[in-house]
């Protein structure tokens, strides 16, 4: 009996440690089946993650290829940018040039303007002297005018002296006549000499300034007036060599008063 509840014993004993290493076996499986549904599960996520994979490694892809299509573009870009780089090069080279040739030609102005400031200056400086000049004409005008007034009135005052005292001349009648003709000849030319200086206005002496050619106008008026003179002279010489001292003395006054006259300029004769 004894032997047999010993052998019981053992039995309980081994089913007993069985039984736990039945258990330990069960959890371990529990734990095994566990770990395989976590394994199935990180699969199907590695799958997911591969498939993502996959489609992200074909959007890169498709990256890269659009990314070459645009790079090859840029350089295109690149080379057509030199292009134009080299070109406004040469633009900016022909402006430059262009620029120099300007700056020359503004150099070359500034000299002409220069030149014509020089000229305006000495254009100015003719003016003031012209000025002067027919400043000194107007004036030498008016003394004219002045001198052939009284000389108008000494023939006037000659002329009556002469009818008043033709006793005194002891002259005929004849030659009474002729010396007053040529008298009134003499009074004639004065007046048309007076006559002549009046018609110079302001007006012609004004264009005087920018007609050089009257000097040489002026000159041929006053060596007609002297060749008037020369004339009278003859005319008298000729018809009259007996007549009076104040007669001689009148036309040496018009000889004397013409000399004077030819030793002023032609612009001071006027």
């Amino acid at each position: 009996m004894s032997s047999y509840a010993t052998c019981l014993c053992q039995d309980a004993e081994m089913l007993r440690k069985q039984r736990e290493e039945i258990i330990l076996l069960t959890k371990e499986l529990k734990n095994q089946e566990e770990q395989i549904k976590v394994f199935q599960t990180n699969n199907l996520k590695m799958k997911e993650t591969i498939k993502i994979i996959k489609e992200e490694k074909l959007k890169l892809e498709q990256t890269i290829q659009q990314n070459n299509t645009e790079n090859t573009s840029f350089k295109e870009n690149i080379e057509n940018l030199k292009l134009e780089i080299e070109a406004l090069k040469n633009k900016i080279a022909q402006k430059d040039s262009y620029n120099q040739n300007q700056s020359k030609k503004i150099l070359s102005l500034n000299d002409e303007i220069n030149k014509l400031k020089q000229k305006n200056e000495q254009k100015d400086q003719l003016t003031q002297k012209l000025n002067s000049e027919i400043s000194k004409l107007k004036s030498n005008f008016k003394d004219q005018l002045k001198k052939c007034s009284d000389l108008r009135i000494e023939v006037n005052d000659l002329i009556k002296t002469i009818e008043s005292k033709n006793d005194l001349l002891k002259l005929s009648s004849n030659q009474i006549d002729q010396l007053e003709n040529n008298l009134r000849n003499v009074y004639g030319f004065l007046t048309s000499y007076m006559k002549k200086n009046e018609i110079l206005s302001e007006d012609k002496i004004e264009s005087f300034r920018n007609d050089s050619s009257r000097n040489d106008e002026d000159k041929s008026k006053k060596d007609s007036v002297s060749e008037d003179l020369k004339s009278l002279d003859s005319n008298l010489k000729l018809g009259n060599s007996n007549k009076s001292d104040k007669i001689l003395e009148l036309f040496n006054s018009l000889k004397l008063n013409d000399k004077q006259n030819r030793t002023s300029t032609p612009a001071e004769f006027f």
